[in-house]
């Protein structure tokens, strides 16, 4: 049985992958160079960025506790680009949303918390907006001592 492949085809795949060798061969170590010196200042703001409080490197800048009595504190201060969690200490499970009730839309990073079985624990996204956020336990909205505010400074 004879090939369908033209017999040429061998001899042109050889020529392009000559051809594109030389090309990587007189291009690459000008490019390789490009390369190098490109990467440095990412890598330098990253080293910097890490070294701070940054929107690269959030940290927890509060714990709030949830207990039988409710949550405490029920008011945190954190700076910018931080995040809070939420320790579940209680017998029972929460779910820790953004005011107001029913819409959850006041700081949509405090959803990120959501349900807390007990004994769990869970953060909010970072919060970068400086502002007021006010939080409630969606499984018990008529109690008020699981509600609180984090304020983002």
């Amino acid at each position: 049985m004879q090939s369908l492949r033209p017999r040429h085809t061998t001899s042109l795949n050889h020529d392009v992958r000559s051809i594109i060798a030389m090309e990587i061969h007189e291009h690459g170590t000008w490019l390789r160079k490009v390369l190098r010196r490109a990467a440095v200042p990412f890598v330098a703001a990253a080293v910097v960025a890490a070294a701070c409080n940054s929107p690269l490197s959030p940290t927890s800048a509060a714990t709030i506790t949830i207990t039988a009595t409710g949550v405490s504190p029920n008011e945190v201060h954190i700076k910018a680009w931080n995040h809070v969690t939420f320790i579940n200490n209680d017998t029972r499970p929460h779910n820790i949303v953004s005011d107001p009730v029913n819409e959850h839309s006041d700081c949509p990073s405090i959803n990120e918390v959501g349900y807390i079985p007990a004994g769990s624990s869970r953060d909010t996204r970072t919060l970068s907006i400086t502002r007021v956020c006010g939080f409630h336990d969606h499984l018990n909205l008529d109690d008020d001592t699981m509600r609180g505010r984090i304020v983002v400074e």
